[in-house]
C-alpha cells in the first residue's frame, strides 16, 4: 500500500478481514496499522500466539491468505500485512493502548513509539468480537377454550457473526375446523445476544447461564406473542437447554 494515507475503506476493509479471521478460528490478540517513521508504507499488524514459531507463522499466513479470498473487493492485500507474536513488544505495547481507551472504533496513536519500533502513526483496533447468538424455540399451547396459554423452551443451535437478535418469526398452527382468529398453537423463533466473554462450551456446561439465556428469549417472545394475542394469559413451563 504505497501511500501517505490511511482512508477509511482501508481501515473498514482491515475490520472485515479480522472478524473474518475471528470467525475462522484464528485467534487475533491485536491488530493496527503502523507506518514507520523512515518509510511512507503503511503495514496491517495482526499479533497472534500463531505466530510464536516458525511452523505455526506459516499456517496461520495460510489462514490468514484465505480469509482474504472469502471476502470479495478487499483494499487490503497480502504484501500489506505482517504477522507477530503477540509476546513481541510491539504487540504488547498496542494491547495496552487499546486496552487503556477501550475505544469502539479504531484509535489514531499519535505517539513515536510503539513498543521497540520507532514510528510515525498507528491506527489501533479495538478488541476484535464475533457476535454470538444462542437460538431458542418457544412454544406456545393454548389451553382449551381459555385465554391461558403455556409455553415450553427449547434451546437451539448457535451462531457466530449473525448481527440479527431479537424475536425473528411467528408461526402458528390451527387444528381442524379452527377458525384463523382462533388459534390454539404458536412458535416464536428468538436469537438472544451472548456475553462476548461466553463461547458456546462455557454456556452448555452451566445451566445457569443456559435459564438465564432462556428468560431473556422468554420475555423477547412474549412481547412477540402479545401483539398477536394480547388478552393471553401465560404461564412458562419446561426449559430444555439441551439442542436436539
Amino acid at each position: 500500500m504505497d501511500t501517505e494515507l490511511l482512508v477509511e475503506d482501508q481501515i473498514d476493509d482491515g475490520q472485515w478481514l479480522l472478524e473474518q479471521l475471528v470467525n475462522d478460528d484464528f485467534e487475533v490478540s491485536a491488530a493496527f496499522w503502523l507506518k514507520r517513521s523512515e518509510d511512507a508504507l503503511w503495514r496491517l499488524f495482526i499479533a497472534s500466539p500463531l505466530a510464536a514459531d516458525t511452523e505455526n507463522r506459516q499456517r496461520a499466513y495460510h489462514k490468514i491468505y484465505t480469509a482474504l479470498d472469502e471476502i470479495s473487493n478487499l483494499s487490503v492485500s497480502p504484501l500489506d500485512i505482517s504477522l507477530i507474536d503477540d509476546k513481541d513488544p510491539i504487540a504488547r505495547s498496542a494491547i495496552e493502548l487499546r486496552d487503556r481507551r477501550a475505544a469502539k472504533t479504531p484509535t489514531k496513536y499519535h505517539g513515536r513509539r510503539l513498543g521497540t519500533l520507532s514510528i510515525h502513526e498507528a491506527y489501533i483496533y479495538p478488541r476484535v468480537e464475533v457476535p454470538l447468538r444462542q437460538s431458542l424455540l418457544i412454544t406456545y399451547v393454548r389451553q382449551g377454550e381459555t385465554s391461558h396459554w403455556v409455553a415450553t423452551s427449547q434451546a437451539k443451535e448457535f451462531y457466530r457473526n449473525l448481527k440479527s437478535q431479537g424475536a425473528v418469526s411467528y408461526s402458528m398452527a390451527l387444528w381442524q375446523g379452527d377458525k384463523p382468529e382462533d388459534p390454539k398453537f404458536a412458535r416464536i423463533y428468538v436469537l438472544v445476544e451472548v456475553d462476548p466473554s461466553l463461547d458456546e462450551r462455557t454456556i452448555m456446561t452451566n445451566p445457569g447461564l443456559g435459564i438465564a439465556l432462556a428468560q431473556q428469549a422468554r420475555s423477547l417472545a412474549d412481547e412477540m406473542f402479545r401483539t398477536k394475542n394480547p388478552d393471553a394469559i401465560i404461564t412458562h413451563g419446561e426449559i430444555v437447554l439441551r439442542p436436539e
